[in-house]
């Protein structure tokens, strides 16, 4: 007789909202656009996140977020073969997860891996490499590297400037334009190649109304977390998490911003019909840095259980929405980055008054309005962009909130880094922390 298979032990979280499952339902039905898109001979691009998403969606291009899908296959526990497949080439175990999953992939499918046996029914090949160093030091060698299994694939890298220093000097007004016109310059750049590469002309009435109704997206997005913030929890960063893929993944869509705008009414829906996520909340937490372990998202539930819920988390959350100022110009893109920069430069200044910089800023910000009693930060071995100085970062917070803080280490997307004993143990510690603190009225 066989021996009878184990029950596989499910590290999902729990879903408090409708709304990740719609945005799970949404996400799959991007990746079917995208095959049909490659059977009908329109052109797919592989995409990584901080390309101008609208932009593709205004030329009828078909996007592949290359890191959504490797945060997919290893939500599924599938990333393992193609993590080997991309260090057997010769890629370190210390290049970012989601680039290994992807040149694992793509290294599978050179030695004839059939697209149908990928995860969630696999990605089509790409017409069109489009890329970005935006944060992140692994993006400007990735899609080289992709092309050593596609050198016949068109690729293009432009980029974004980030600014992360507290002492930019707000008062100089010619840097601000600087950073306009240099951003202007890449996205019309970036256009000219895409009109070049699919012979086709940018409708820049559709940009006008594509880049609209991602603007509604971000308000609406915006506005659900303030009121997630509101009292007793009824939407956990857990959920909130499985919900960034619309607004990241498929920008200027009418979906999207129909999604959020449902996101925002059940939001309001639970909160006036008292539909918490724990009616005896003991302790609130804040995410402060990270990306989650999307293979092991298990462990909020595991604080759940400890009677403790994730509220406010800065990763992946909607920047506040730039004001609609008027701007002097006939180019949608330049109106469009100006008033962006415009906004920014607003938080640059908040930023070096308080000598932080944004990510610190916008911690202390989520501190205060979510009434947080610690910090979780997780520290991902193969992500430079997010780990690099979260200690230096989390004692300056700590210098004005003084709340215990749990650091976790494990990774994004390779599950082989994340010990479930290790990590459950050490938010049992964090959590009696804050009880202790709470006993003594701190």
């Amino acid at each position: 007789m066989s021996e009878q298979a184990k029950p596989v032990k499910k590290t999902t979280a729990t879903k408090y909202t409708q709304a990740p499952r719609i945005a799970r339902r949404l996400s799959k039905d991007e990746y079917a656009k995208a095959h049909q898109a490659k059977a009908e001979g329109r052109p797919v691009a592989y995409v990584m996140v901080g390309v101008n998403g609208v932009i593709l969606k205004a030329l009828d291009i078909t996007p592949v977020y290359t890191e959504n899908f490797s945060g997919v296959c290893s939500a599924m526990k599938a990333e393992g073969p193609f993590i080997d497949k991309a260090e057997s080439d010769g890629f370190s175990n210390l290049v970012c997860s989601y680039a290994r999953i992807g040149l694992g992939i793509c290294g599978c499918r050179n030695e004839g891996m059939p697209v149908e046996t990928l995860p969630a029914g696999g990605i089509p090949d790409p017409d069109l490499l489009l890329g970005t160093g935006y944060c992140c030091d692994t993006r400007f060698k990735w899609y080289d590297s992709v092309s050593y299994y596609l050198p016949d694939v068109p690729a293009f890298n432009y980029e974004i400037p980030l600014i992360q220093s507290p002492y930019i000097d707000t008062d100089n007004l010619r840097l601000k334009q600087a950073y306009i016109d240099y951003e202007v310059e890449q996205q019309h750049r970036f256009v000219e190649f895409l009109e070049n590469a699919t012979h086709q002309k940018m409708d820049w009435d559709y940009y006008r109304q594509c880049q609209k109704y991602q603007y509604e997206a971000q308000c609406y997005w915006y506005e659900a977390n303030r009121l997630r913030a509101q009292g007793k929890c009824v939407m956990p960063a857990s959920d909130n998490f499985s919900c960034i893929n619309p607004y990241m993944f498929n920008q200027g869509d009418v979906t999207t911003r129909d999604f959020y705008r449902d996101m925002c009414e059940e939001i309001k829906t639970k909160i006036a019909n008292k539909e918490y996520v724990l009616e005896d909340e003991k302790y609130r937490i804040c995410w402060g840095m990270g990306i989650p372990p999307w293979h092991q998202m298990n462990l909020f539930d595991y604080i759940v259980s400890k009677g403790g819920v994730v509220v406010g988390e800065t990763t992946y959350n909607p920047s506040e929405p730039y004001d609609l100022i008027k701007v002097d110009t006939d180019d949608p893109i330049r109106e469009e980055v100006t008033r962006r920069w415009e906004k920014d430069w607003e938080k640059f200044r908040k930023a070096r008054e308080k000598n932080m910089n944004l990510t610190m800023m916008s911690i202390a910000d989520l501190l205060k309005e979510n009434r947080s009693d610690g910090i979780m930060c997780h520290a991902t071995k193969s992500c430079r962009a997010v780990t690099v100085g979260q200690i230096h970062q989390m004692n300056v917070i700590n210098e004005q909130f003084n709340l215990p803080t749990l650091f976790m280490e494990s990774d994004m997307a390779d599950s082989r880094e994340f010990s479930e004993a290790q990590i459950f143990s050490q938010i049992d510690a964090f959590i009696e922390t804050i009880e202790a603190r709470k006993r003594n009225g701190k």
